[in-house]
């Protein structure tokens, strides 16, 4: 679609002109699908000539920004130049490349490298992705956050809207955010409205979590599954399900069994709500939670193209995996819906 606006100045006498764009609008509610549609379509016209571009553009692009990672620096290098030539196709430049080795940023031009690539000193800068910093020396995620001064008046309103810049789109927070989230239910049950300074107890508690803030970029978490250098057999999901009074969740890991016989286990995922503030009992958190595995499992084994047979579910939970393999007619529809669901998503067997 295209985008008209009339103009005929201070003369209203005469028919007004009419100016079209001729470039996507920046915030216009449309603008990210017309972005992402014709980025999609120029892709599949010349996925023959491109096809290493052609898969980065669509299961690797958000927006303006590609993201996408090979098994050698050979297929690096390939991939730039695909990338290069198939966007040129659209009248489009691709800057501000970073990689995690020095010979593919070796091949990109100096003007179009992210700025702070410095090769004479071999060190790569940080990036950050979608709110996560990628530390392209380390190849690792990290988190980099201030906290707030010490003088702050803590209001259910400034506390959520500095939690909320903490995004956390994999749950690789998890352990660390779910306080926060609890931490702010409770301002909710206590009745607190938006700009209501916090009782004593709920500010020490902020503070103590803000003060933890500073302490996340020395948390690193590798952005490789695996091992490069080595040859991979098989690669699995292993999903993890708990639930406590005040939260439930489940938590993805990676297994890599390689050639050799040795086996490496990578974090991928995990979510983490609170708990309902009505009463509820342990074993129907339990089974939330692993509806809430199944879903993290379905959507991670279709983003690295892994069969869901290739996963396993655990639970410590014996009411929940009695539920599952077997579910009677008394239970209640709540209770039920959610077994169906965890039934027609995965095998049975597949829960420990």
């Amino acid at each position: 679609s295209y985008h008209r606006f009339l103009w005929r100045g201070i003369d209203q006498s005469r028919q007004p002109d009419v100016y079209e764009f001729d470039r996507v609008v920046f915030g216009v509610n449309s603008s990210p699908f017309q972005a992402q549609y014709v980025l999609q379509q120029h892709a599949k016209k010349f996925e023959n000539d491109y096809p290493l571009g052609t898969e980065t553009i669509k299961k690797s692009t958000y927006m303006d920004d590609s993201m996408d990672s090979v098994l050698s620096e050979d297929q690096g290098i390939e991939l730039y130049k695909q990338l290069s030539l198939l966007l040129s196709k659209a009248g489009m430049h691709a800057r501000k490349w970073l990689s995690n080795s020095l010979r593919v940023i070796a091949q990109i031009p100096t003007q179009d490298r992210k700025a702070e690539v410095d090769l004479d000193h071999n060190e790569l800068p940080s990036a950050k992705t979608l709110g996560v910093w990628w530390l392209a020396q380390e190849d690792v995620f990290t988190f980099k956050e201030n906290a707030p001064d010490g003088n702050t008046v803590f209001t259910k309103r400034k506390f959520l809207k500095k939690i909320a810049t903490l995004f956390d789109p994999l749950g690789l927070l998890a352990p660390y955010t779910i306080r926060a989230k609890i931490l702010l239910q409770e301002m909710w049950t206590a009745g607190l409205e938006w700009d209501d300074e916090l009782p004593e107890a709920l500010t020490h508690a902020a503070r103590s979590w803000f003060s933890e803030l500073r302490d996340l970029k020395q948390l690193q978490i590798p952005r490789c599954l695996g091992e490069t250098e080595r040859t991979s057999d098989t690669m699995s999901l292993h999903t993890f399900v708990d639930a406590s009074q005040d939260a439930y969740g489940a938590v993805v890991y990676a297994r890599c069994t390689y050639t050799d016989g040795s086996v490496l286990s990578n974090l991928v995922a995990a979510k983490t709500p609170v708990a309902y503030n009505i009463s509820t009992n342990i074993p129907l958190l339990e089974l939330m939670a692993a509806v809430i595995g199944v879903r993290l499992a379905i959507r991670f084994s279709k983003a690295l193209e892994l069969p869901l047979s290739q996963t396993t579910f655990s639970s410590d939970c014996a009411n929940v995996l009695w539920w599952i393999r077997g579910r009677s007619r008394m239970f209640k529809p709540v209770v039920a819906n959610r077994i169906c669901e965890i039934q027609s998503s995965t095998n049975q067997h597949q829960w420990k």
